[in-house]
Formats: C-alpha cells, structure tokens, sequence
C-alpha cells in the first residue's frame, strides 16, 4: 500500500566484507558462507540491534548467506 510515495529501502548501518579464512575456518564455515560485520554506525540499527564489529553474519529472515552481497541485498527487500 501506498502511503509515502517514495520508496524506502531497509538499512542496517554496517559495512561487510567476506569473512577471513582463519575465522571461517574456526566457525566451520563452508567457503563464501557468512559476512564479516567490520564496521558498525554509531547510531544505526545494527548498532541497535546488538550487532558488533567482529560478528558474523550467517542468515537474514532465515535465509543462510552464501555470497557477502546478500546481506546489503536481503536487508534492502525488508
């Protein structure tokens, strides 16, 4: 339903990056599975949220996350 008119995009306020291989390896991983939250916005949701640099991303709404992109993409749909 229509009741802005403009469209708004879901954000967390984080930047991602693939997630190391010595940190893959130690959660177990499977290759490019995940993504590495290396920096989060003072004052945006994923800060919020609870989440923290260093964390790990595996799934946004259930869905696991195979390529790092997926999280900007998922969250952007929500």
């Amino acid at each position: 339903m229509l009741t802005e008119g403009v469209v708004r995009r879901g954000k967390l306020g984080l930047k991602i990056q693939p997630v190391p291989d010595s940190l893959r390896k130690t959660l177990n991983l499977a290759p490019n599975a995940g993504a590495y939250v290396s920096q989060v916005d003072a004052n945006g949701p994923a800060r919020q949220a609870g989440l923290q640099e260093g964390d790990v991303i595996v799934s946004v709404n259930q869905i696991p996350i195979t390529q790092t992109k997926m999280v900007s993409r998922l969250t952007a749909q929500l």
